[in-house]
């Protein structure tokens, strides 16, 4: 299974942005315990299985999607005939489909990321990164939350304010999911 050793951000700190992200995304083992179907995560692929259902992981994975495609012009205006972030949003739908396994998922992620870190402009590597962290939100449900983060953050770097983008966001999430897909104190 995968040995959660902590957030990226935590990680990141210790061992540099790009060695980080790679040690948290290892797989230590090579069995899927509990896992019922090749998309579904097994019970220690989340920091949070012992919380959710798998319905609610996938709705949280078609949310993070949603909110990262909201965005994405932002990314897309700047960088037309680069197509990772989209299909990183397609591959968060995909995995909530049961189309695709968690490892082709968090694959797309890093290729997000990748295009995030090649954007020069602040919304469009928000919006590219948005977009890297609902794919990855078939490995970890808390992704969820960094998409929504990131879109809102694409959004203000444009505009100067997220206060729109975080109606939206609010609407778009099934009430059920509030605690889980909103992080405590957020509006």
């Amino acid at each position: 299974g995968f040995k959660v050793v902590g957030h990226l951000p935590e990680i990141a700190d210790v061992f540099g942005k790009k060695r980080g992200l790679k040690i948290a995304l290892l797989r230590i083992g090579k069995e899927r315990k509990g896992a019922k179907s090749a998309s579904e995560p097994a019970a220690d692929e989340t920091e949070d299985s012992g919380r959710l259902e798998p319905q609610q992981h996938r709705d949280l994975s078609l949310w993070a999607a949603a909110c990262a495609e909201h965005v994405l012009p932002h990314f897309e205006q700047r960088h037309p005939d680069d197509g990772r972030p989209r299909r990183a949003i397609e591959a968060a739908r995909s995995w909530a489909r049961g189309e695709i396994k968690v490892a082709s998922a968090r694959a797309s992620a890093l290729e997000a990321h990748a295009a995030a870190r090649a954007a020069a402009e602040p919304s469009a590597r928000a919006a590219a990164r948005s977009a890297g962290h609902a794919a990855a939100t078939g490995h970890v449900p808390e992704h969820a939350r960094a998409a929504a983060s990131y879109a809102l953050n694409a959004v203000k770097s444009a505009t100067g304010s997220d206060a729109a983008e975080s109606d939206w966001q609010r609407r778009q999430l099934p009430r059920r999911l509030w605690s889980i897909g909103f992080p405590p104190g957020h509006p």
